[in-house]
């Protein structure tokens, strides 16, 4: 039923294990695992940023989500799961969820609420339940 299950991560402790909640239920499932990191483009911080070095900040934050996909991927493979990652820069977080589960082929989205700051799961969790045809599932 879930061939294909897209997985939303952030750095947050409850999405590392929200991750590998979901890595179980990929195996469980025999299903394939997208993993996608979305994060802001950080223009006023670039800009400060130019004079440290160019786009030092942009790519220290790059940087961190691809530890982070690395790291779930890491306990996908050593599971049996296939996994396939990327990273999202979008200020539109949900619009970016939404269309990567569209356009990669997804039966489900997986994310992290962040059950202490309800604007995250108020907004983030909720527009992509309503914008969205695929079945979401949120971890508390």
């Amino acid at each position: 039923m879930f061939r294909n299950i897209l997985l939303v991560i952030d750095n947050s402790e409850g999405a590392h294990r929200c991750a590998g909640r979901c890595v179980d239920l990929a195996r469980a499932l025999s299903s394939r695992l997208q993993v996608v990191f979305v994060m802001s483009p950080l223009p006023a911080v670039a800009r400060l940023a130019d004079f440290i070095g160019p786009d030092a900040c942009q790519r220290r934050a790059i940087t961190h989500a691809q530890d982070a996909l690395e790291h779930v991927a890491a306990i996908a493979t050593a599971q049996g799961v296939a996994v396939t990652t990327r990273y999202i820069i979008d200020t539109r977080h949900a619009v970016a969820i939404v269309d990567a589960a569209d356009h990669g082929g997804c039966d489900l989205v997986v994310l992290y609420g962040h059950p202490q700051d309800s604007r995250s799961l108020r907004h983030v969790a909720r527009n992509v339940v309503l914008d969205g045809d695929t079945p979401v599932m949120v971890f508390p």
